[in-house]
């Protein structure tokens, strides 16, 4: 797979992402990964992934944010591995009501301190979902993240808010740097009027 963009998100300041723009493209990347799903049941599934990641940005990238790639480089890469296990036992896996969930991915990036870069990421999620009585519902979910060592690249050091599945309602605009995090969300429904034909 291979981008390019003319906006790039440089750096954060103030909890919001602050961006670079300019008419020639200011970032080119690319990717190539391999993976493999394993389905034991209807309940589990194991995910492997394994590639290599490469990006590049212009100058005046490196010169606003020398550590956007780390250390005032202008191009890196490095390779990439991912496991993943997950367990879903609801009721409807789009609009979950009643179950249970969870999953845990283990992330590598680099391999070993000599690497360009050198990560390691875990990620936890998990929810319950309960019904109270009749047409009510009640759920909550957990997750969180942290990655070693601290010191990262910007576009490594990515905490809370900078993709769909880790945004906080009504925060949606906020981004949360660091190398970990941890959420809970908590959700009453309510059903007022039902639109399925008798």
């Amino acid at each position: 797979i291979k981008g390019k963009n003319r906006e790039v998100n440089y750096a954060s300041m103030y909890d919001r992402k602050s961006f670079f723009r300019y008419n020639e493209f200011v970032r080119r990347h690319t990717e190539g990964k391999i993976y493999y799903n394993y389905r034991k049941n209807i309940y589990t599934r194991h995910y492997f992934s394994a590639g290599f990641m490469y990006e590049s940005v212009t100058d005046t990238v490196t010169k606003i944010n020398p550590q956007y790639l780390g250390n005032g480089r202008k191009n890196i890469i490095y390779p990439e591995f991912v496991y993943r296990f997950s367990y879903n036992n609801t009721n409807n896996i789009q609009y979950p009501l009643k179950g249970k969930l969870f999953s845990a991915e283990l992330l590598c990036n680099g391999l070993g301190k000599k690497s360009e870069i050198n990560l390691t990421q875990l990620k936890l999620d998990a929810a319950v979902f309960i019904p109270v009585f009749s047409k009510t519902y009640f759920n909550m979910q957990v997750s969180g993240k942290v990655f070693l060592p601290r010191q990262q690249p910007f576009i490594r050091f990515r905490g809370l808010g900078y993709n769909d599945k880790e945004l906080l309602r009504g925060l949606d605009g906020y981004v949360l740097d660091g190398n970990a995090y941890g959420v809970v969300r908590t959700n009453f429904k309510r059903e007022l009027i039902s639109t399925n034909a008798t």
